[in-house]
């Protein structure tokens, strides 16, 4: 990450801000210290930089975001815009973007580059149903193993490599993400990403036949506080909890699951009702219980 315009960005949020510069320096540095770190001549320490975010009245991820020319981070610009193709299956593309990982990597010492240009070589393998890169492979695996715990980072990295991991090291990196959703469920983008990373577990329990393991799961995910702008997030719960007294039920209680499509029909969120109830088809051909 590149710092040497942060001055620049402090002066930009001060002036659009209107606050004077006295405000924002108070008693730490000089004037012309602060002259010299806003026009982009010299840094300045970490306990001074907070300070100045402090009275300019914004967090961290904000003033990246502005100094990123209020767009995210490129890395995962790219990101999501491989999330797109694979959903298309559109290898010609994963390969472009993993191009530009692969640059990336190479102009930099940062990791995360090379994560996520492994991230892209393992996707294509996938598509292509062909062996996985064992190199690529090992990467993820390694690093995501030798952090005992997680964050968000390591949450996006496993919910888009989850697929290169077996059931056996997937049960063991679920109590790294439910550790990680107890710690940022009262952050709501970050808890958010936790409860989606479970939901994906979950289904490949379902999709695997690890019912014990599902329901299991389904239990300890109701346990958790979904804050009320999570919407969302509660009726994927609702929906999963429904499916799987569905299927407990062989296919008798039906009510959740019932209600939780209806809800997703009643505010227009047709892609997400119709990925669920083809989901709900495929379960029901899966553990017969076919009408």
């Amino acid at each position: 990450m590149d710092t040497k315009d942060w001055g620049k960005t402090i002066s930009y949020i001060r002036k659009n801000k209107n606050i004077p510069i006295k405000q924002v320096i108070g008693e730490k540095i000089t004037r012309s210290a602060y002259s010299r770190f806003a026009s982009g001549q010299t840094n300045t320490s970490i306990d001074n930089f907070f300070f100045f975010m402090n009275n300019l009245h914004i967090n961290f991820e904000e003033f990246i975001y502005i100094q990123n020319k209020y767009e995210i981070d490129k890395y995962q610009k790219l990101l999501k815009k491989a999330q797109v193709a694979t959903h298309q299956k559109n290898i010609k593309e994963l390969e472009k973007i993993k191009k530009r990982f692969d640059n990336y990597a190479k102009a930099t010492e940062y990791t995360e580059p090379l994560h996520l240009k492994c991230i892209i070589t393992l996707t294509i393998n996938q598509l292509k149903r062909e062996p996985y890169d064992e190199n690529a492979k090992q990467i993820i695996t390694d690093y995501l193993e030798q952090c005992e715990t997680w964050m968000h980072y390591e949450l996006v990295l496993f919910n888009n490599a989850m697929f290169i991991f077996d059931l056996r090291l997937i049960k063991v990196m679920k109590r790294k993400v439910i550790h990680n959703l107890e710690k940022y469920q009262n952050l709501r983008s970050y808890g958010s990403e936790s409860f989606r990373v479970l939901i994906n577990i979950l289904m490949l329990f379902l999709e695997h036949s690890e019912f014990n393991e599902a329901r299991l799961l389904v239990d300890e995910i109701d346990e958790f506080q979904l804050h009320g702008d999570m919407f969302f997030e509660k009726v994927l719960r609702m929906y999963f909890t429904g499916l799987v007294d569905f299927i407990s039920s062989k296919g008798q209680e039906q009510t959740l699951l019932n209600e939780s499509l209806d809800i997703l029909k009643s505010i227009s969120r047709n892609e997400y009702y119709a990925v669920l109830s083809t989901y709900l088809t495929k379960m029901k051909q899966q553990y017969k219980l076919l009408d």
